[in-house]
């Protein structure tokens, strides 16, 4: 069974659970709808549906099909103006008919679909294997693929469930995250990061269709003499492909020498050391007193200073890094005075972060200096 198929016979399910009660129940006069379907996936819903107990009525909207199952828009007013029955029309997402006033909000209920796929994404997660689970966590965390549609996630785990949840599915599924198949990303977990960094970089270069298949494979990360002819004949052949998801599901389907797994990346698998800089800090009361910065707290006042800080790598991946702590030392000695903000490292791309303090004259009285070369 297709994945999409999989999908819509589960979503399914879930609008026969959400609103069985009140199919069941819904009373004479009551019209009800439910919308934003494809033909296709109404006509098993319609049938389970006419398949529960009750008196409900239950037709798919069309002008164009006949069948006992469908009901023409004008057959449709009839029908509502009838009280002597509830009714439920299931509208395909295409229709489009002159009486679309007369089935609207005001005077058919609207059914929502569209929280239930957040509840099918919820029970999926539920269903994935205790070894799998780090795993796949793992490349959800990662904020670079934050954005993505939750149909992309549905999609990603229904393919490693019907896979079993396999590792190499784990890594073959990234072409529904719109990231290279890579059947490699399990095998060490400290190093997920590193691969998803430098697969998003890749598929960046390769979906950059404004310019030539020869300079994208030239900005390619990869060693010299390597995947380079492969990749320049995939994207002359592929040469349909419209999209970076397109992209990543033609190599899953078709392209399988192109697996992330075979790439050769200089340092690829290298877990840096965390460097961390403080590019700038900024503050009204800041000055320059004999070649250092120096903060002067305004009597009875308060000042507010910033402080930008960068990491290589970026905080996002160096998993291990969870804040930021900032402590005021002694300059005579170079002991800790106190703690001055602990600062949550934020999921976010960027490769910097600022944070913002406040230092009252009463607290920290005088002046704070920076000492040469920072800031």
């Amino acid at each position: 069974m297709e994945l999409s198929q999989l999908y819509y016979q589960l979503l399914l399910e879930l609008i026969l659970d959400e609103y069985r009660d009140e199919f069941i129940s819904a009373k004479p006069g009551h019209c009800m709808k439910i919308t934003g379907l494809a033909l296709r996936e109404l006509q098993p819903l319609c049938a389970a549906v006419r398949e529960l107990e009750g008196n409900l009525q239950t037709y798919i909207l069309s002008d164009d099909l006949q069948g006992v199952e469908y009901i023409s828009a004008n057959k449709l007013i009839e029908l509502r103006n009838d009280d002597s029955l509830p009714l439920l029309v299931l509208i395909p997402s295409n229709s489009r008919t002159s009486t679309e006033d007369s089935y609207g909000n005001a005077t058919f209920k609207n059914l929502f679909i569209e929280h239930l796929d957040i509840k099918l994404l919820n029970n999926l997660i539920a269903e994935i294997t205790v070894n799998a689970k780090p795993t796949i966590m793992e490349i959800f965390d990662y904020p670079n693929i934050q954005g993505l549609r939750t149909i992309q996630y549905i999609h990603y785990l229904l393919y490693l469930r019907s896979h079993d949840w396999s590792e190499a599915s784990i890594g073959n599924g990234l072409a529904f995250l719109s990231m290279i198949p890579d059947e490699k990303i399990s095998k060490v977990y400290t190093h997920i990061r590193q691969r998803l960094l430098y697969n998003l970089k890749c598929v960046d270069i390769l979906g950059d269709f404004a310019h030539p298949v020869p300079d994208r494979v030239r900005e390619l990360p990869l060693k010299p003499n390597s995947l380079q002819k492969e990749v320049t004949a995939f994207l002359r052949t592929a040469n349909n492909l419209k999209n970076k998801s397109e992209i990543c599901l033609a190599i899953l389907e078709s392209y399988v020498n192109l697996n992330f797994s075979k790439w050769e990346v200089p340092d690829f698998e290298t877990i840096h050391d965390l460097h961390l800089f403080v590019d700038r800090i900024s503050s009204n009361d800041l000055r320059v007193s004999e070649g250092d910065l120096t903060l002067t707290i305004p009597r009875e006042k308060s000042s507010k200073l910033k402080i930008r800080i960068s990491t290589k790598p970026a905080p996002k991946d160096f998993k291990d890094l969870k804040n930021f702590r900032i402590v005021l030392m002694a300059i005579d000695g170079w002991y800790p005075v106190a703690d001055v903000k602990k600062a949550k490292v934020t999921e976010n791309a960027k490769s910097y972060r600022e944070i913002t303090m406040d230092f009252s004259e009463a607290a920290l009285p005088g002046r704070i200096l920076f000492p040469s070369g920072i800031g």
